[in-house]
């Protein structure tokens, strides 16, 4: 095990040096829950450093209100020109708000924990929605129009952000739980999208 965090922790350090779109630390590329791994094993980073990079790279590219901005940002295009793809998003943004998160509520941190839910209140929602709505979570109605269903890829990525929200705390309803189980069950149909 120590052999391999060493290896992943390496290969992350090579993609920050030598990748310029992972350089800076506010950068959409960076590998904000790596640096949190890395804080676990080395102790080098600090954690409200890595956080703080973090709200700053959404800012960037969200705007300052960006928990609202990138909730938004799956159905209509933003004034920043950036929208929300699932297959991107759920690489760039959703690992590090699930690892800042349970860092933040392990050790205490009520604010940072309050500020990660109120990010993922504003997206979850829309993705819930649009699943109970359509059937599955498309990767960016944006691009591919009001009505797409979706593909498998999307609708699980999609999940991801349910299952987050859900633990967090936030389906006062259970439309998030609703729309989670919707997917799954589509997940599964020869009807949707494991034909046989």
């Amino acid at each position: 095990l120590s052999k391999l965090s060493e290896y992943l922790l390496d290969l992350m350090d090579f993609v920050h040096d030598n990748y310029s779109l992972a350089t800076s630390p506010t950068s959409t590329y960076r590998q904000y829950s790596g640096l949190l791994m890395r804080d676990y094993i080395e102790g080098t980073d600090n954690f409200n450093t890595i956080y703080a990079n973090f709200i700053q790279m959404m800012k960037n590219r969200w705007g300052q209100n960006y928990a609202v901005n990138y909730g938004n940002s799956y159905l209509t295009q933003q004034s920043t020109g950036n929208y929300f793809m699932m297959q991107f998003e759920s690489r760039v943004t959703l690992p590090h708000v699930q690892w800042l998160y349970l860092h933040a509520l392990k050790i205490g941190d009520t604010a940072k924990v309050s500020e990660l839910k109120t990010l993922m209140s504003y997206i979850a929602p829309v993705l819930a929605e649009r699943a109970i709505a359509l059937g599955g979570i498309a990767l960016s109605p944006v691009t591919q129009g009001n009505t797409d269903v979706g593909n498998s890829n999307g609708t699980a990525s999609g999940m991801r952000y349910l299952a987050l929200a859900i633990h967090m705390g936030l389906d006062s309803d259970g439309r998030m739980l609703e729309a989670f189980n919707l997917c799954e069950e589509h997940l599964h149909s020869k009807a949707w999208w494991m034909p046989v």
